[in-house]
C-alpha cells in the first residue's frame, strides 16, 4: 500500500511481546466466524483466499490495534513516546491520525489517474473528500466501493493500509443495516449478537478456540454483556 513506508517502524514497534499478543487476538477476532467455524488457520484461509486477502486482513486488525487502548495503554502514545524521534514531523502527524481514524463505507468519484480522487462518506455523510493518491488511484474506478480509514493530516487526505472492496449489492446492505441497527439500544446489540454466536456454535462447525482465543472470549469480545449494556441507542460511530 501506498502508505505501507510510513509505518514500518511502528509494525515492528507493534510485534515486541507488550504488544504482540493484543493483535494476535485482534486478528484473531476479525477472521473468527471463518477461521473458527471451518476449523482454518490463517495458512489454509491464505489457500482459500490469497496470501494478498489475507495480508489485507491483518492490516484491518492492525489498524484496529492502533485505534485501541489496553489496560490504558494505546501502542501508538507508547510507541511516539519511545521512538518517535525517530520519525518525521509528517510521519508523526499521519501515525496519530492513522490512529484516530474510524473505518467507513466510500463511494469513488472524480477519479484522476496518476493523481487522486474523491471518497464519499456512505454511512456518515457528508461533503466528498480529495484523496490525493495517483498510485491507487490507478487501481479504482468510477463508482467503486470501498471500506477504509480516512486519515487527515494539514488538510491533506490518504486512506490507511486496508482496502476492502464491497460489490454495489453488499455495500446498500451495508448501509441498510447500519440505519437499521443505529436505533438499537447496546442492550439489544448485546443481546442479538449473542444469539448470532449462538446460533454458529450450535450448527457444530466453531472450534472451541482458535490461536489462543476461546469461544467464551469470542463471545464476550463481539456480543458484550447485555445485563450491563445501556438501553440509549447506539448511532453509527458506536456501531
Amino acid at each position: 500500500m501506498a502508505s505501507g513506508h510510513k509505518l514500518e517502524r511502528l509494525t515492528k514497534w507493534a510485534s515486541r511481546p507488550e504488544w504482540n499478543e493484543a493483535m494476535e487476538n485482534l486478528l484473531d477476532s476479525h477472521v473468527f466466524l471463518v477461521t473458527g467455524r471451518y476449523d482454518l488457520d490463517l495458512d489454509q484461509l491464505a489457500d482459500i483466499i490469497g496470501e494478498t486477502a489475507v495480508m489485507n486482513l491483518w492490516a484491518c486488525a492492525f489498524e484496529d490495534l492502533l485505534s485501541r487502548d489496553f489496560d490504558g495503554r494505546n501502542v501508538v502514545d507508547d510507541y511516539l513516546k519511545r521512538r518517535g524521534w525517530k520519525e518525521s514531523a509528517s510521519n508523526r502527524a499521519y501515525i496519530k491520525a492513522l490512529s484516530d481514524a474510524r473505518m467507513s463505507l466510500y463511494e469513488v468519484s472524480g477519479l484522476k489517474r496518476g493523481h487522486g480522487f474523491y471518497v464519499r462518506d456512505l454511512l456518515r455523510g457528508g461533503e466528498p473528500v480529495w484523496v490525493s493518491d495517483g498510485l491507487r488511484a490507478n487501481d479504482l474506478a468510477e463508482g467503486d466501493r470501498l471500506a477504509a480509514r480516512l486519515v487527515e493530516v494539514n488538510g491533506q487526505a490518504d486512506l490507511g493500509l486496508a482496502s476492502l472492496w464491497f460489490s454495489l449489492v453488499a455495500s446498500e446492505e451495508v448501509i441498510e443495516t447500519f440505519e437499521e441497527l443505529k436505533n438499537l439500544s447496546r442492550k439489544e446489540m448485546a443481546s442479538m449478537m449473542t444469539g448470532l454466536v449462538e446460533a454458529l456454535e450450535a450448527e457444530g462447525g466453531m472450534a472451541d478456540a482458535v490461536d489462543g482465543i476461546s469461544l467464551e472470549e469470542f463471545k464476550q469480545a463481539i456480543a458484550g454483556n447485555a445485563g450491563d449494556a445501556s438501553d440509549e441507542p447506539m448511532g453509527i460511530e458506536a456501531i
